[in-house]
């Protein structure tokens, strides 16, 4: 193997790595937002989570999921502005 191979094949590891992270990082959080809002144990949580993050991409497709995305940006603009708009005109 020489070097460009092998700095291709550390580098796919490496984005796939980060990829699986970032997908368990999250579905954790929703997981353990769950158990608090309705007083279940982790487990059932991570289950029930997951089974509304698949069906939702599986029945929505990924075009759901690309304008949950856009929603959720437009939420964060106003989030972020609406504060500063408030402090200006005080």
């Amino acid at each position: 193997m020489n070097v460009l191979q092998t700095f291709f094949i550390g580098s796919c590891l490496c984005i796939y790595s980060t990829c699986i992270n970032v997908f368990l990082c999250t579905l954790f959080c929703s997981g353990a937002t769950l158990k608090v809002m309705i007083n279940v144990d982790l487990n059932s949580a991570l289950v029930a989570s997951s089974c509304v993050v698949v069906f939702y991409t599986l029945f929505g497709g990924l075009c759901a999921v690309a304008y949950t995305d856009v929603i959720q940006l437009f939420g964060i603009i106003i989030g972020l502005v609406s504060p500063r708009i408030t402090i200006l005109f005080r």
